[in-house]
């Protein structure tokens, strides 16, 4: 699931993510600025000042967690990893709230959607 925001003139795209192993499992999201392909294996970002991400995970269980970073094009953030056999997605929905600077004007935008 994928979610575009349109700030300041950048394009940034929130969108969740998953991994699965036969013994693990984790879930996540990730801020992409003007994300776009180059030579059709490699995703391309623009940089920004700085980057803040809040996210609440919700579901089957709940996980909160917190991710930053400066001079960059894209953030991940991520939950619990859960271990079991062939465990089941712990997570429905995330809720974020992403701060970034962007040629140093401030923006906030909350949003949230589902795995």
């Amino acid at each position: 699931m994928e979610y575009a925001h349109m700030i300041a003139g950048y394009r940034i795209v929130a969108g969740t993510w998953g991994s699965h192993t036969p013994i693990s499992t984790v879930q996540g999201i990730v801020f992409n600025v003007n994300p776009r392909m180059r030579w059709l294996i490699n995703k391309v970002t623009d940089p920004v000042d700085s980057m803040f991400a809040k996210v609440d995970f919700g579901g089957k269980n709940a996980y909160y967690n917190e991710g930053s970073c400066v001079k960059c094009g894209s953030l991940s953030v991520g939950a619990d990893t859960y271990w079991g056999f062939f465990p089941a997605d712990s997570y429905s929905r995330v809720d974020y709230e992403l701060t970034i600077v962007i040629k140093g004007n401030t923006y906030n935008v909350k949003h949230g959607m589902l795995f």
